[in-house]
């Protein structure tokens, strides 16, 4: 919702406030995806052991991504794969073999948050195209 709302790439800075972002200065791109299955956000953030492990991944990610000098989609990317893998949600092998296919062609790719999905800044077999745009949705 918050991309769709604000349009770009967001940060969420604010606990419980859904539009309260910050907007990365990442530039318009095409991405990638491929969904496989979906993963019940209810049975996640249900379990407290996980939900632990998500809030400390996330303030790792956060304090990361806040001390980016460049903040180039592929570095985003890098480093919300490093908080699908520390948070435990990366567990999919259809997913991770994706991953470390797309990386071993020089992409960046990670998981979908909350899904078995992929996304990447580079084209891949049985991928969908999207672009990442600057405005936001709009009725047409």
């Amino acid at each position: 919702v918050r991309g769709q709302f604000n349009g770009g790439v967001m940060l969420k800075l604010v606990k419980g406030h859904p539009l309260k972002v910050k907007k990365l200065p990442v530039k318009e791109k095409y991405v990638y995806y491929k969904t496989f299955s979906k993963l019940s956000t209810k049975s996640v953030i249900s379990d407290r052991r996980i939900k632990n492990k998500i809030n400390k991944a996330g303030d790792k990610a956060l304090s990361k991504i806040k001390k980016l000098k460049k903040t180039a989609l592929k570095n985003i990317i890098k480093i919300s794969k490093e908080f699908a893998v520390e948070s435990a949600l990366l567990k999919n092998k259809k997913v991770i073999n994706l991953i470390k296919k797309i990386e071993k062609n020089n992409g960046a790719a990670s998981m979908i948050m909350l899904g078995n999905a992929v996304y990447s800044d580079s084209p891949f077999k049985g991928s969908k195209k999207v672009k990442i745009s600057k405005k936001s949705a709009r009725l047409m």
